[in-house]
């Protein structure tokens, strides 16, 4: 059976969040499924055969926004390491800290396949002149073409990868 682990910073209430519960619910009994999450907050109704991992046990309220990116390369390793001991076929990640993180994974260990699934518009998202704005876009630019398969969640938000952030790769569209 397909090993798939899919990454995120938590379960707690949002719409990514909900995406990928009602993802790993249908999917549930097709594949071997590992969710590997950031932080310890879980509040969606996840199958009991679904094996949960957590990289940090630290609350997001605790870092601020350039320290959660400054850290993106222990939690690489971090998941790279999850991916190696669990065999994961596919990495499948949601949000733009999950999919950096996942992305920069490859580093350690590349026979997991990355999938990268953009659910906001990154030039919009990060727009304000701060150094974890600047810092976010380059990463992006740098690290997003390395993924096997680029997903967004919009035809706006596959535009702005592509136009701003990904030239000359193809972004598919998942509703």
């Amino acid at each position: 059976m397909l090993k798939v682990a899919f990454f995120i910073n938590s379960l707690a209430g949002g719409g990514a969040e909900r995406i990928l519960s009602t993802i790993i619910h249908q999917l549930n009994n097709r594949l071997e499924i590992t969710l590997v999450l950031i932080e310890d907050i879980i509040e969606f109704n996840i199958p009991n055969n679904v094996k949960i991992i957590y990289l940090s046990r630290k609350g997001s309220n605790s870092e601020n926004g350039l320290r959660k990116f400054l850290n993106i390369g222990l939690f690489a390793y971090r998941f790279a390491k999850v991916c190696k001991e669990e065999e994961i076929d596919i990495s499948f990640s949601l949000t733009t800290r999950p999919n950096l993180i996942n992305v920069l994974s490859k580093n350690f260990y590349k026979k997991t396949k990355k999938v990268v699934y953009e659910v906001a518009t990154p030039s919009i998202q990060y727009e304000n002149k701060s150094i974890s704005s600047y810092i976010v876009k380059s990463l992006i630019k740098i690290l997003y073409p390395k993924a096997d398969c680029l997903l967004a969640n919009s035809k706006g938000v596959r535009n702005d990868l592509q136009l701003n952030f990904l030239k000359n790769r193809e972004v598919h569209t998942i509703y």
